[in-house]
């Protein structure tokens, strides 16, 4: 899989949660704290009373991993030395009813990484889409596989 390496046309990829003028706010600061090449990024999108939400966006810069939360009004995020010991995925499903009467099946991905393997320290990313197969977690399987286990990529 091809990972796109620009990050503003990244960016442009979740302006369906949000305007492009906010996302580029959200990341400016986080971006301005590390430096090297971009290598993508892993939106983290969770089911909310009014449908999907964007909850963070995991950024992946060179050997670092910022995490920017996009729900605080504030500017709030993580960098970290990306390094992982423990990757745990859960996927289920849920049916949720239209206004109609109408049953949609949605699948959630809940993916949990153990950061360190002495101390509990960890990310966790979610995802809802309505299909089972998702460029979502093709793309976390790439950043997150099992040969960078204990190590940093």
């Amino acid at each position: 899989m091809k990972i796109k390496m620009n990050i503003d046309e990244e960016i442009l990829n979740y302006t369906k949660y949000m305007t492009a003028e906010r996302l580029r706010e959200k990341i400016y600061e986080p971006l301005r704290s590390v430096s090297g090449e971009f290598k993508g990024v892993i939106p983290s999108v969770m089911m909310d009373s009014d449908g999907p939400v964007l909850k963070a966006l995991f950024i992946f810069i060179e050997d670092y991993i910022v995490e920017v939360d996009m729900l605080s009004k504030g500017d709030n995020f993580d960098i970290s030395r990306f390094s992982f010991f423990n990757l745990r995925i859960k996927i289920s499903s849920t049916l949720v009813k239209g206004g109609d009467g109408s049953e949609n099946e949605f699948w959630i991905f809940d993916v949990f990484v153990k950061h360190s393997s002495s101390m509990q320290i960890g990310s966790q990313m979610h995802y809802v889409s309505e299909s089972r197969s998702t460029e979502w977690l093709d793309k976390v399987k790439m950043f997150f596989s099992a040969e960078k286990l204990g190590n940093l990529s």
